[in-house]
Parts: C-alpha cells; sequence; structure tokens
C-alpha cells in the first residue's frame, strides 16, 4: 500500500503542480510574503501610503544620498569608468521592476552623462524593498576625451535620477543632487 501511494504520489501528473505550488510559495515568501498591513495584505505588493523611492548608492549595500553628499566614480580595470546606483522603497511590489538610474550634469540638468536599466526584482530587506549594485557608466561627452571628461567631474555638481516602475503598473521616482568624487 505505502508503495502504491508513493508511486502515485510521485507520479508525472502529480509532481509538477507540487512543485509549481512549492515555488510559487518560495517566491512569496522571498518576496516578504507576510501579508503584513505595511505591505496591503499583499505579501510584497504596494502598500497604503502609495509607492516610494529614494535613490541611493552601493554596490552591496544601500547607502542614503542627501543632497551635497558626495558620489565616488571608479575607474574600471578596464579603462571605463562607473559608479553604483541603488535604491530604497516601498509601496511596490517585488517581482519584475523595472529601475532606470541616470547621472546628469547638475548644472545644466539635460546632459545625461551616465544611465542604465535594469529589470529585475526588488529585495525585501524588513519593511522595504531595495536592489543595489546597479552599474551605471560613462561615456564620453562634448567631444573631450573619457579621462579628462571624467577629470571634470570631480567636484562638479551631478544628479542622481531614479524611477521605478513595478509590474502591477505602480511607479516612483527619486532624485538626490551631488558631488562628484574621481576616480579611484
Amino acid at each position: 500500500m505505502q508503495a502504491r501511494r508513493a508511486r502515485e504520489w510521485w507520479s508525472p501528473g502529480r509532481v509538477a503542480p507540487r512543485m509549481a505550488s512549492l515555488l510559487a510559495a518560495a517566491l512569496w515568501v522571498g518576496c516578504g510574503g507576510s501579508g503584513a498591513a505595511s505591505d496591503g495584505g499583499a505579501g510584497g505588493g504596494a502598500d497604503a501610503a502609495g509607492p516610494w523611492v529614494e535613490a541611493g548608492t552601493g554596490s552591496a549595500d544601500f547607502v542614503p544620498l542627501a543632497d551635497g553628499d558626495t558620489i565616488q566614480l571608479y575607474a574600471g580595470p578596464q579603462g571605463g569608468y562607473h559608479t553604483f546606483g541603488a535604491m530604497r522603497g516601498g509601496g511596490l511590489a517585488c517581482p519584475g521592476a523595472t529601475l532606470h538610474f541616470r547621472v546628469v550634469d547638475g548644472i545644466d540638468l539635460t546632459t545625461v552623462l551616465a544611465e542604465s536599466t535594469y529589470v529585475d526584482d526588488l529585495q525585501r530587506v524588513g519593511d522595504e524593498k531595495r536592489y543595489t549594485g546597479v552599474a551605471l557608466m560613462f561615456a564620453g561627452w562634448a567631444g573631450a576625451p573619457l579621462t579628462q571628461a571624467m577629470a571634470d567631474l570631480d567636484g562638479r555638481a551631478l544628479r542622481l535620477e531614479l524611477d521605478v516602475l513595478d509590474a502591477a503598473g505602480a511607479s516612483a521616482s527619486s532624485t538626490v543632487d551631488v558631488v562628484g568624487a574621481c576616480c579611484n
């Protein structure tokens, strides 16, 4: 009797639905899955206050930035230059968020110096959603060689902009005015 139950339990028609249920439960828990009031009861969905985000920096952990803070610009090993974008927020669904980061000239506010778009799942950290390690690669502009252009950003006013759109259609934006520190 037990052998027959084991065969039935592991039969192809029954394993796939069970595995799908287990996967769904694991994803739900990984995104928060608590159904707490701060999630609007949706286990990782929008909260009652609506979506919000805060732009910051950090390759592994979120580092908040306030207006006037310095953001490090890095010289990469292959000759390129980059900085890291990060975000924290709430009121956003975890799976399938689109994050669009830009670094623009802080004086004219129109010249895009670096940008990057990621589509990925947000990470649940306590009551917040976070995403870190977004590499924003700088390209040359205004005809200047990249090394000279990057040196010109040392001490220059920059603006870090972030737009987030989750899979459910909720969106939020953040900007922070920073000062570039080039180049380690």
